[in-house]
């Protein structure tokens, strides 16, 4: 919903911010399907991973696909999925800690992000993003 504010001397013409409210709404559709083919994509690259192994190259492509949904989950409207991607950027490019005994970790930020959307978990407010929010806080401060 956009906000026109009351005490503004500029004037907005009511039909004006509805044509704006429908293409925002409109808009959001198409950022959901962009979300979710980004997710897709982050998933085949994680299944790349397990099929041709660890390298620089697969490693990078991994990290690239959860760097896109880092900014594009709050664009999109799931603040819950950037928070969980931002954390597995932070996994993923962690040189303390050898790539192989981070895979579990890695499944589990990824699964999380599937779980948010499949259950439309966007933000903390809800129950099952407040649980893996604070789920994958806790197994990345003790790994």
């Amino acid at each position: 919903m956009i906000a026109v504010p009351q005490d503004s001397s500029v004037k907005i013409a009511p039909a004006r911010v509805e044509l704006a409210q429908s293409a925002l709404a409109q808009m959001q559709g198409d950022l959901r399907e962009a979300l979710v083919r980004d997710v897709a994509k982050l998933e085949a690259k994680r299944a790349e991973v397990a099929a041709v192994g660890i390298s620089p190259d697969t490693v990078g492509q991994l990290y690239m696909r959860a760097h896109d949904l880092k900014s594009l989950g709050a664009t999109c409207g799931f603040p819950a999925v950037s928070i969980v991607a931002e954390s597995l950027c932070l996994v993923i490019d962690d040189e303390d800690y050898e790539f192989e005994r981070q895979v579990g970790l890695i499944d589990d930020h990824i699964d999380a992000i599937k779980a948010l959307l499949a259950n439309d978990a966007r933000d903390a407010a809800h129950p099952l993003a407040a649980r893996l929010l604070e789920d994958l806080r806790r197994d990345v401060e003790y790994r």
